[in-house]
């Protein structure tokens, strides 16, 4: 089983890097650390992904809010080493939203009107053809789609002001009861 987390509590960083565990995806805009909480570098879709570690096809990664005032903060499942394909479930003040990036074009595949806030935390959960977005433990959107099978979990963040903090990932399924044995650490 696949595990990794990163509480980011270490030196500012620019672009996101932890030590070699975090990449760019493709010509992205990177993702950096600011005084402890992760943010995009510029204003544009940020994406970065974990390298570390072999990772099955189903997965979850979620993260805590800490400022997503405009079009988000989100985690992502699936993404490739080779492309920018990937799926992403992102959640700001009028909604959440769950994307399918595939040669670096995005489709929206689900949207709904939850408004997110300051604290909450996202998680997006892969597992066979379904996607789904969790708000602080409860589905709150989901789909199906076939078209990516394989990757490594990462993060997506929109713009300069929104920020993130505490972000973990896991092979899935993990039953309820097993929650409680893994200890997530930076």
């Amino acid at each position: 089983m696949a595990v990794a987390s990163d509480n980011f509590n270490r030196a500012d960083e620019n672009p996101l890097s932890g030590g070699g565990n975090w990449v760019q995806m493709g010509t992205h805009v990177q993702i950096k650390l600011v005084t402890n909480q992760v943010t995009g570098a510029s204003v544009a879709y940020c994406l970065q992904r974990w390298t570390t570690s072999t990772w099955a096809s189903d997965q979850s990664s979620e993260m805590t809010m800490t400022n997503s005032p405009g079009d988000g903060v989100g985690c992502a499942v699936r993404c490739s080493a080779s492309a920018v394909d990937l799926y992403s479930g992102q959640g700001w003040t009028a909604a959440s939203q769950i994307k399918k990036w595939v040669t670096d074009l995005d489709t929206n595949l689900a949207q709904n009107t939850t408004a997110w806030g300051n604290t909450d935390v996202i998680k997006v959960d892969v597992t066979g053809t379904t996607i789904t977005i969790f708000r602080n433990g409860v589905s709150d959107l989901s789909t199906t789609d076939t078209a990516l099978t394989a990757g490594t979990p990462g993060i997506q963040i929109f713009g300069t002001t929104n920020t993130a903090d505490t972000w973990s990932a896991v092979d899935v399924p993990v039953s309820v009861g097993d929650v409680g044995s893994y200890v997530f650490t930076g």
